[in-house]
């Protein structure tokens, strides 16, 4: 299988160092800039406030990224903004634009670049409240242990049906991005394929196999400057055009091949240095009843597809399946880094970056050393340097596409080869797989129909809120999938056990095994400093005494912890009254007689 290779948790401390040097720029730079590229303008963003946004996302994901995998999930993936959530902000903005009698309509104003800042924070804050709003949702699913209850359905066939349909989801970003620019679009997916696999063998010296390590990295750096040089050479148009604001003179068929027309003064207006972001820098989040439902629809849609991306990290890097300890904190962090964007301000709640799981997918490595040192890295560009965020933007979208033509796949075909697990000659299993896939791409397309345009999505009902909230869910196509296969995996029967595949996920599955004795599993999921042993032996010591021995073993309980002298005194009368038992018993026995 092409994601056969050797479990990377378990490498030397030389390999792994010498596969972060390597791996860094290629786990994090691809999936950070397309964001707010598509909010910041429906939110009235300057190129300051966009320049900002940037900083902050990549502050924000820095942080978040380094909780996950040191307390979460600790799985090599890089954490950040969703584009679940695109929906739901582009929604929250044109309400807060709409919406009568808004400050930021009221107060006078110099100019419509002031009055456009205005209406950006009033939709930051709104955002904010909303998104934070939202992770409690979240963050109760785990707490509660609710999600422990959900996962033991889900089987190999769910987890391959959603994940192929986040990858398949996102065909939009290929082909039809990649059209706005063939050549840069082309170039950028055949570099990508040439560099990974054709010279992935290749050893340079003292360097090594750095097209299998970094194709992405290698990718970007032929590509990019080649665009620029194109746009300083006027292959597309005048090089000035842009900076004269000489639109007219541009070819509308190659402008989106320009580096000038994606970075669109962003570079210039951005500082070196700035002030690092902070929370609640745009101001207090604004909590709204409207906000928070229309933003539910778009974290529990970044819920689902983050459940997929566990499996789908361990499925790549060969670790184990996660047992359900890890899924459940890696969900409640995935709640806590909600907040922790809503607080910064970022314009969106977090996930898992899919991009992230391609990216180790093509290069065969994953590292949680990687993955933390890029965490750091982006703290440290995203508190210090808004310049290199605005850098970021300057890559022309077309280059974007191609990547996505190579990525967006190997998700897909990974979610894919999940499937393998369960019986693949199973006419059922086949049809759930079928389905569901197909539901997940059906739905989305038919909510977002044209004719629905005005409501949202088919879903009309007397709350605009409802409706966005739910129409939210119904262009989610991985939420889609995951629904209609978890359904059908549970209800339709099986002809043998292992025909649904859980066999060998049935280990490391058991809520009361102590699955951090496992070597393999513990490498990867126990957390640090032994806590995982600690909590997790007193968790099974207290559901095993209170399903052993019931009420009796929780008043036992209480009483240890200051219960007074009423349960000494009861648990002395029934020492005695053992001991007064067996002795006559002995008496019995002496004198010949029965014991019963």
């Amino acid at each position: 299988m092409f994601f056969s290779f050797p479990f990377p948790f378990f490498k030397s401390k030389a390999r792994e160092e010498e596969e972060e040097k390597a791996h860094l720029s290629s786990l994090s730079l691809p999936p950070l800039s397309p964001l707010p590229k598509q909010t910041a303008p429906a939110m009235g963003a300057t190129k300051q406030d966009t320049a900002r946004l940037v900083s902050t996302i990549f502050l924000a994901s820095g942080l978040i990224t380094l909780l996950q995998t040191y307390f979460g999930d600790r799985l090599p993936i890089i954490q950040g903004g969703s584009f679940a959530y695109i929906a739901p902000v582009l929604a929250i903005a044109r309400d807060v634009q709409a919406r009568p009698g808004s400050s930021w309509k009221t107060q006078p104003f110099e100019g419509e670049i002031i009055r456009d800042h205005a209406r950006f924070l009033a939709t930051i804050r709104e955002v904010s409240g909303a998104v934070i709003a939202s992770s409690l949702l979240i963050f109760l699913i785990a707490f509660t242990g609710l999600l422990g209850l959900i996962l033991p359905f889900i089987s190999p066939i769910t987890v391959a049906s959603n994940i192929a349909v986040v990858g398949l989801a996102l065909y939009s970003s290929g082909i039809p991005a990649a059209s706005s620019c063939w050549p840069l679009s082309m170039s950028s997916l055949c570099l990508l394929i040439f560099f990974s696999q054709y010279l992935r063998k290749v050893s340079l010296p003292k360097i090594g196999r750095v097209f299998e390590t970094i194709p992405v990295v290698l990718t970007l750096a032929v590509v990019w400057p080649a665009a620029a040089i194109a746009t300083a050479a006027g292959a597309w148009g005048p090089a000035g055009a842009v900076r004269e604001n000489d639109l007219a003179s541009l070819n509308p068929a190659t402008l989106n091949c320009r580096v000038d027309v994606a970075e669109d003064g962003l570079l210039k207006s951005t500082p070196l240095f700035a002030a690092p972001p902070y929370p609640m820098q745009f101001g207090l989040p604004i909590f709204t009843a409207s906000g928070t439902i229309v933003m539910l629809g778009g974290a529990l849609a970044a819920f689902v597809e983050s459940l997929g991306d566990y499996y789908a990290a361990a499925r790549i890097s060969g670790a184990p399946v996660p047992p359900p300890a890890a899924v459940s904190r890696a969900v409640l962090f995935q709640g806590i880094g909600c907040a922790v964007a809503g607080l910064f301000g970022t314009g969106s709640g977090t996930t898992a970056y899919n991009e992230n799981l391609a990216a180790m997918a093509i290069t065969r490595v994953a590292s949680r050393r990687v993955a933390r040192a890029a965490g750091l890295w982006l703290l440290v560009l995203g508190g210090l340097s808004p310049k290199f965020g605005a850098l970021l933007a300057s890559i022309p979208p077309p280059l974007f596409a191609g990547l996505f033509c190579v990525l967006f796949g190997l998700i897909a075909a990974t979610g894919i080869s999940v499937f393998q697990h369960a019986d693949m000659s199973s006419s059922r299993n086949l049809l759930i797989l079928g389905v569901s896939i197909y539901l997940g791409l059906s739905t989305p397309a038919y909510a977002e129909d044209k004719k629905f345009a005005s409501n949202g999505g088919p879903v009309s009902t007397s709350s605009a809120a409802v409706n966005s909230a739910i129409n939210g869910i119904l262009k989610s196509g991985a939420t889609v999938a995951l629904i209609v296969s978890l359904f059908l995996d549970t209800t339709i029967p099986t002809t043998h056990a292992e025909e649904r595949g859980l066999g060998a996920w049935h280990a490391s599955r058991d809520l009361m095994s102590k699955w951090w004795e496992d070597e393999k599993v513990a490498a990867v999921y126990a957390l640090p400093w032994g806590l995982s042993q600690k909590f997790g032996e007193l968790r099974l010591r207290v559901r095993g005494e209170v399903g052993r021995f019931g009420s009796r073993a929780l008043e036992r309980v209480r009483g240890g912890c200051g219960g007074g002298g009423r349960e000494k005194k009861k648990k002395k009368e029934e020492e005695a009254e053992v001991e007064a038992t067996v002795a006559a018993a002995a008496t019995r026995r002496e004198g010949g007689g029965s014991a019963v």
